[in-house]
């Protein structure tokens, strides 16, 4: 099946900047070889389309690299974006973690499987105050006052 779409001029802007950052959620953390190849080829194929349809204040080709990429502004933008999103997510999923942590060490490593409402609600109410006592902390005092604690027993 082929699809036809028109997009205008912002239109496909936004085009650019979701594939780029699909692209960027799905392959980022990976080696050249766990990349999914068939998202990189994707990329390829709409900032190729976009590049040819006359949109080179977009993107650019680097015929050493035989590839289309972002230009400058555009994707200084879109890494403004992810740092963003990188900078939150780490604190939350820090704040998450920990506290799950300290549920797990005061009442047994997980929710019993047949936890009932009442108990599903209090586990969730305690570890919303811990991830709450965790957030001021960070907020305050950033990484400052985090420490790894080695217990006695524990491997190096």
């Amino acid at each position: 099946m082929k699809l036809s779409i028109e997009f205008d001029n912002e239109q496909i802007v936004q085009l650019v900047r979701s594939v780029q950052l699909a692209n960027w959620v799905v392959n980022a953390t990976k080696s050249p070889e766990e990349q999914d190849e068939s998202m990189n080829d994707f990329k390829q194929h709409i900032l190729a389309t976009v590049f040819k349809g006359g949109k080179k204040d977009l993107i650019h080709y680097d015929k050493e690299l035989d590839g289309h990429f972002l230009n400058g502004e555009l994707e200084e933008d879109l890494q403004s974006l992810i740092d963003d999103y990188d900078e939150d997510i780490f604190w939350e999923e820090l704040v998450a973690r920990l506290a799950d942590r300290d549920w797990a060490r005061k009442h047994g490593d997980a929710p019993a499987e047949d936890e009932d409402h009442d108990a599903r609600y209090e586990r969730i109410l305690q570890i919303s105050k811990e991830e709450e006592k965790y957030g001021e902390e960070f907020e305050e005092f950033g990484i400052e006052h985090l420490e790894l604690v080695r217990r006695p027993g524990a491997r190096e």
